[in-house]
């Protein structure tokens, strides 16, 4: 393991199921061979997909965490329930958010060519732009927040006394980091074209959603005067 990845520890190993058995057990021998007290990772996927399937809302994952822990009535290791802590990033909520948007569109809606669980361009292209519009959001209130640090530290003000100057290295290190602009006045006109380029992709949004929705008018005006016309050529 070492030798693949040289810079990466083994600190446990997962497997699929509702509840531990002895064939994890068995297994798990073998990892404290290459990892000292390792944990393991059990995630059961019916519950996850009998959940998924059904709608039903949960804010806990299908998952359990174990550590093994030697019982001296009979000097076995046994599995035993360890406590889970979860973490993430902005960056990561927003993606498990598209990933259960669009898995939930998959799952309920029909796509249009008729295929059920299949979701339509619309549902996707609805779905990429809230997330887009949640990411830029987040974005938004980010900047703001550092502008607002910043202007209290230049004018020295309320509890930001003394100067962290960890947070402005920090600050100054991710200004380093994004691409500088050719020239300062091309700044402006970069912004207008991205402007103009999202104003062009909310307007053809519209236009295809338009197109859709006559489409599908016109189809459902077809059938119902076909059937009307139909009907009265069998009366005469």
């Amino acid at each position: 393991m070492k030798k693949v990845f040289p810079k990466l520890d083994v600190v446990g190993w997962y497997a699929t199921g509702s509840e531990p058995s002895k064939d994890d057990m068995a297994l798990h021998r073998c990892i404290t061979e290459v990892a000292e007290s390792p944990v393991f990772l059990l995630m059961d996927v019916d519950d996850a997909r009998n959940k998924t399937r059904s709608g039903a809302a949960t804010a806990a994952l299908p998952v359990k965490l174990f550590e093994t822990e030697v019982h001296a009535s009979d000097g076995a290791a046994h599995f035993v329930p360890a406590s889970v802590e979860l973490e993430s990033s902005e960056a990561e909520r927003v993606a498990v958010d598209e990933v259960s948007r669009v898995a939930l569109s998959a799952s309920t809606a029909n796509g249009a060519d008729g295929a059920a669980g299949a979701p339509s361009s619309s549902d996707q292209l609805q779905s990429h732009l809230h997330t887009v519009r949640s990411a830029t959001s987040m974005l938004q209130d980010n900047v703001e927040q550092l502008l607002a640090f910043v202007r209290g530290v230049q004018q020295r003000q309320g509890p930001l006394e003394p100067k962290d100057h960890k947070a402005l290295r920090d600050i100054a290190a991710m200004l380093r980091q994004l691409p500088a602009s050719a020239a300062a006045s091309n700044t402006g006109d970069e912004f207008v074209r991205d402007a103009e380029d999202v104003a062009l992709v909310a307007q053809l949004t519209a236009l295809t959603t338009g197109v859709a929705r006559l489409v599908d008018v016109g189809a459902k005006s077809g059938l119902a005067y076909g059937a009307l016309g139909g009907a009265t050529a069998l009366g005469r």
